[in-house]
């Protein structure tokens, strides 16, 4: 019987070991020489806390034993045991103590602290993802709310600013002469000036992926940031690109005044908020593009027929002084279209808008309403003011047209109809009366302007 004890003993399917109340190691099984790789002759006499990993003996010697010797016994602790070979071993270990000495049963808890870990890594993982979640969709809700370009990169930097816990988040929008300019957010340094400069933000330009400052040695490769950085107390930054396919339009870039540590989530959680960012100014831009189409002329870049009604109609209900609306049509214009071609006729119309918008004021309406024929509005102007003015622009339209020979000019007769305040005029009445003074002005030569008769 006593040799089926001492068989169970040495081949028990745990390691055994006895010591004495002060660790030294008395007596062990089978089983704990071949979990640990020692021989016993290596562990009779030695202290059972010198075979542990610096920690796992730390804890044994203030944790374990005193609760051991306080309570007679200690369930179920993991401790790490450095093998032979000098590879860690996760054991569970259950002790009694006696006066006579400690016992110690020790279970190989490899599978156990795997799966505790791939746990943890998952409620990590599990926490990580609820809180990507939680931060992109306050972002979605910041970035609904943007009307403007500026109102988007402003929601990016404060989106980024929290989410990952950054110092300073700024945004800056490429324009497009390669220079930066500030969309949103802040930051103590000047860190661009131009994507042809030699900055985070410009590499990041030009390899169209994110830059990393992390260390001393990373700063050290932009010497014209590098003090900045220092004098700011800055110690690690990323700048990533904001991509609308391959175009890159800006950049992110993220300071923080401690070191940090950037691995793969917090590179996709950033490159999460700067891919939504970016879907909303590519949505802005199309907006007022589609805009443009629907109020804008298309060659010469002047208000259509439908915006110039609208720009006269706010200015006849806050006119409280004279208001000048000129008709404007050009004479020869057909003779080019049809001698030098359309792309020549084009031409004309766009040099016609320039020349219109350089002689009046930057707040008059101008625009073109169809062919050849244009529409300006200028508050507080009367008569005889807008015979002068009509004499200039005259003048501005005779002057040669680049692509067009002298032999076949281009003028302009023009129709002036003036409101005063008090008059019952709407906006068909003033078109219909500068329309009327143009042909006026046509029919009595050409190259000149009419005034429409003052309105009963």
């Amino acid at each position: 019987m006593s040799e089926s004890f001492e068989r169970l003993y040495r081949f028990a399917p745990c390691g055994l070991l006895a010591s004495t109340t002060d660790g030294v190691i008395l007596e062990v099984n089978e089983t704990l020489l071949e979990l640990t790789g020692f021989t016993r002759e290596q562990l009779i006499g030695v202290n059972f806390a010198s075979l542990l990993e610096q920690g796992s003996r730390m804890f044994y010697e203030t944790r374990h034993l005193p609760v051991l010797q306080l309570n007679g016994e200690v369930r179920e602790v993991v401790l790490t045991l450095r093998r032979t070979d000098g590879s860690p071993l996760n054991v569970l270990v259950a002790s009694t103590y006696s006066a006579s000495g400690i016992e110690t049963a020790m279970f190989d808890a490899t599978e156990r602290a795997a799966y505790e870990r791939t746990l943890l890594d998952a409620r990590r993982l599990s926490d990580s993802t609820s809180m990507r979640l939680r931060v992109l969709q306050s972002a979605t809700a910041a970035f609904g709310q943007s009307e403007t370009d500026t109102d988007v990169c402003e929601a990016l930097a404060a989106s980024a600013h929290e989410a990952l816990d950054a110092s300073y988040t700024v945004v800056s929008i490429l324009d497009d002469a390669g220079d930066f300019r500030l969309g949103g957010g802040e930051h103590p340094v000047v860190m661009q000036e131009s994507a042809h400069s030699e900055s985070p933000a410009a590499r990041a330009v030009r390899l169209r992926e994110p830059v990393t400052i992390a260390t001393a040695e990373d700063a050290d490769a932009f010497p014209g940031l590098r003090d900045g950085l220092r004098a700011q107390r800055i110690e690690a930054m990323t700048v990533i690109p904001l991509l609308e396919g391959d175009r890159v339009i800006g950049v992110l870039a993220c300071s923080f005044k401690r070191r940090r540590v950037f691995d793969t989530a917090y590179f996709e959680l950033q490159a999460a908020l700067a891919g939504q960012a970016v879907e909303v100014l590519v949505r802005l831009r199309l907006q007022r593009q589609l805009e443009a189409l629907a109020h804008y002329d298309q060659l010469t870049g002047l208000r259509n027929r439908e915006l110039v009604r609208d720009g006269l109609s706010a200015a006849l209900r806050a006119a409280t002084s004279p208001l000048a609306v000129f008709f404007i049509d050009l004479d020869g214009f057909k003779d080019v279209n049809d001698v030098l071609g359309h792309r020549v006729g084009d031409s004309v119309l766009l040099q016609v808008g320039e020349r219109l918008r350089a002689t009046v004021r930057s707040d008059d309406v101008v625009g073109r309403i169809g062919g050849d024929e244009f529409v300006v509005v200028c508050p507080g102007v009367g008569e005889d003011d807008a015979l002068a003015l009509a004499a200039v622009l005259c003048r501005s339209i005779r002057a040669p047209f680049d692509g067009v020979t002298s032999d076949l000019p281009v003028t302009a007769s023009i129709g002036i109809a003036v409101h005063h305040p008090g008059m019952p005029s709407t906006i068909d009445d003033m078109l219909s009366r500068a329309d009327d003074a143009m042909y006026a002005a046509k029919n009595a030569g050409k190259d000149q302007s009419a005034l429409a008769p003052a309105q009963n």
